[in-house]
């Protein structure tokens, strides 16, 4: 069995999907600000913690377990065995797979 075959394509795409919204999150609280003003119906104005800060945490959260899940921290990989045939097989997955083997022994 390889490391990632073509029924992972469904987990790299919501890893995708949540890098995505990390930095479209990321980018708006940089653009506003870590507070933002609000004013209410009575033109009372008033600053709280921009309402991103939690939701980019969550985020953070579901890219950790993906990364894991995947063998892209360095703790997940170190328990990957990878087979054999992909390391051999030229694909770019194995090529991947051929250089973070070489750094762990470095």
């Amino acid at each position: 069995m390889d490391i990632i075959s073509r029924a992972d394509g469904l987990g790299v795409g919501l890893l995708v999907h949540e890098l995505r919204q990390y930095l479209t999150m990321h980018e708006r609280i940089l653009a506003d600000g870590v507070m933002i003003t609000e004013t209410n119906g009575n033109n009372i104005s008033s600053s709280k913690v921009h309402p991103l800060i939690s939701a980019r945490a969550k985020t953070v959260t579901n890219i950790k377990g993906l990364l894991s899940e995947y063998g892209l921290t360095p703790a997940a990989r170190s328990k990957v065995v990878a087979n054999e045939s992909s390391q051999q097989s030229g694909t770019e997955v194995g090529k991947l797979l051929e250089a973070i083997q070489s750094a762990n022994k470095k």
